[in-house]
């Protein structure tokens, strides 16, 4: 699978996945795990809803405290 995925490594992608977990870490950020996640390039010419993703099992995501409790974008993980 990680094969699949070295196409976007290094690219903007967008995450569509159930929240799993959300734990604090020792460096005030968040670990973030997602399950059954659906990972899309970051288009903007096209719907992200055409896309064909590529399905992983689980994915870790890093963000501040800060931005987790800013709402917006951050909020739907």
């Amino acid at each position: 699978m990680r094969d699949e995925l070295v196409e976007l490594l290094g690219k903007p992608v967008v995450l569509s996945g159930r929240l799993n977990r959300c734990e604090p870490n020792a460096i005030c950020s968040l670990n973030i795990c997602l399950k059954a996640v659906d990972t899309y390039p970051w288009r903007t010419d096209v719907a992200i809803s055409s896309l064909s993703p590529l399905r992983v099992d689980h994915s870790w995501l890093q963000m501040s405290s800060q931005e987790h409790s800013m709402g917006g974008i951050v909020e739907t993980y």
